[in-house]
């Protein structure tokens, strides 16, 4: 039996409303929308599936009596909710389940070596999966190490399929090394593969053709946005701030200069807050 407490993030004497909360947030952070043509799709679906599980049963308080009075006083009946390796029959994908959890958990913690040694350790075992090269320029952009970021990311694309997501983390490399040529062609062909239809695709070519001083295309790109997402977060930064040059300065800071946009817009791309 699996360790619903566990599977939540919460303890065992955690109230209602605690339940409540990091259900929520959980099933945010899981849900579907954010891994369309994401190589962590599946484990995504399968760790949602386990969380709408658990809360089920906690979130009832009937349910919850008699689930505790199962488990009292025998903890080491429990599950850890983070692996969810039993869920798999195939080898392969018991190990990549295992893989993934351990790898968001050395992202959030920054634990940069020993993520390479697990991407490494990964690739030697399964040199044909892609799984490894995600995590892995995700780890690398971090770092600023954004050639390799590159390298990893087209790694990834050779060993599955092209994904426009892949593309435009390609193009935010780009835009980090200031070659915005570059970052607009990725740009463009990711904005091509979704139908002109993403919101941080086409706030990503807007960003790109203002950096380039291009502002009729700027202007173009940002009406697009407008229309598929009027409350993006780049909309509203692109509003707090003056453009000086290729840099941006905070209209409530104006003796701060130097990229303050770019970097908030980026993480709000690749941390999937938009």
């Amino acid at each position: 039996m699996k360790d619903y407490y566990k599977i939540l993030n919460v303890s065992k004497n955690a109230s209602h409303e605690e339940i409540k909360t990091s259900y929520r947030k959980l099933a945010k952070k899981y849900h579907p929308d954010l891994y369309i043509n994401n190589p962590l799709a599946d484990l995504a679906a399968e760790k949602l599936k386990e969380i709408n599980e658990a809360y089920d049963v906690l979130g009832d308080s009937q349910k919850r009596d008699s689930y505790d009075r199962a488990y009292t006083g025998n903890s080491d009946n429990y599950q850890s909710g983070r692996n969810y390796s039993n869920t798999y029959e195939n080898p392969e994908q018991s190990f990549f389940a295992n893989f993934a959890n351990e790898c968001e958990e050395l992202l959030e913690m920054e634990s940069w070596y020993e993520l390479h040694r697990k991407c490494n350790e990964a690739k030697r075992k399964y040199p044909n999966s892609e799984l490894p090269y995600f995590f892995e320029m995700q780890a690398f952009f971090k770092e600023g190490n954004y050639d390799y970021a590159i390298e990893s990311a087209r790694e990834s694309m050779i060993r599955s399929e092209k994904h426009y997501k892949v593309l435009s983390f390609i193009s935010s490399c780009y835009i980090e090394k200031r070659q915005y040529d570059e970052a607009l062609a990725y740009s463009l062909e990711a904005n091509q593969m979704c139908n002109g239809m993403d919101a941080d695709v086409l706030a990503r070519i807007a960003l790109i053709y203002d950096l380039k001083g291009d502002s009729l295309n700027f202007n173009s790109y940002m009406n697009k946005l407008k229309r598929v997402a009027p409350n993006h977060e780049f909309i509203q930064a692109r509003q707090r701030v003056y453009k000086v040059g290729n840099e941006y300065v905070n209209k409530n800071d104006a003796h701060i200069a130097g990229g303050c946009l770019i970097c908030s817009i980026l993480e709000c791309f690749l941390g999937g807050g938009c």
